[in-house]
């Protein structure tokens, strides 16, 4: 009949970190150095409080119980195939805990890819739509500064130097690519 799992190793304070199990004088070395310190016998002078002395007696009984089972060949055979399931589950477990980790990590890169490329694909709308209103802005400054200049020269008076002066600065912007420099800062002021 088997016992219900429990880490027996663990409770003899062994570290079972290979595939190969411990040998039964391993066992007993492991069991006879707690059961030297947690014999109830040796409690007695100790002076502890009958619930500190209580849960002494539960460990020393759970060490001679874990000794128990691992000297008897059977019902240590059962514990070692549960054990090594056990840890089969854990090493599974743990594979695709990372697994699930690193999946998770690649999505929120592609994520943040995503938003990345997003709001580059805004800011390229954004500028996109700067350049078309300087644009048109230059068009209509042209188309000012041009009849004003026929009105002007019909009636012969002086013309509005500030609007020659913007006609050029906006014509040169664009002949020397200094656009794209302002719409940023414009944009970059705004968020």
């Amino acid at each position: 009949m088997s016992e219900p799992y429990e880490d027996l190793y663990g409770v003899l304070e062994m570290k079972v970190t290979t595939d190969l199990l411990p040998s039964k004088s391993k066992i007993s070395r492991a069991f006879r150095r707690l059961a030297l310190k947690l014999h109830p016998d040796k409690q007695h002078s100790k002076g502890l409080s009958s619930r500190e002395a209580d849960l002494i007696q539960v460990k020393f009984e759970a060490i001679s119980r874990a000794n128990e089972i691992l000297q008897d060949d059977e019902r240590r055979m059962d514990f070692e195939k549960r054990f090594l399931l056990r840890r089969e589950d854990e090493k599974r477990r743990l594979l695709l805990d990372e697994t699930a980790r690193i999946l998770e990590s690649n999505l929120l890169q592609k994520e943040e890819s995503i938003k990345r490329k997003r709001n580059e694909d805004k800011t390229k709308e954004q500028n996109a739509y700067m350049r078309n209103n300087l644009m048109n802005a230059d068009y209509e400054f042209k188309k000012r500064y041009i009849n004003r200049r026929r009105d002007n020269d019909d009636n012969d008076c002086e013309v509005d130097t500030g609007a020659d002066a913007r006609v050029v600065f906006y014509s040169n912007l664009f002949k020397t690519g200094k656009a794209e420099s302002i719409i940023q800062n414009v944009l970059g002021s705004t968020r």
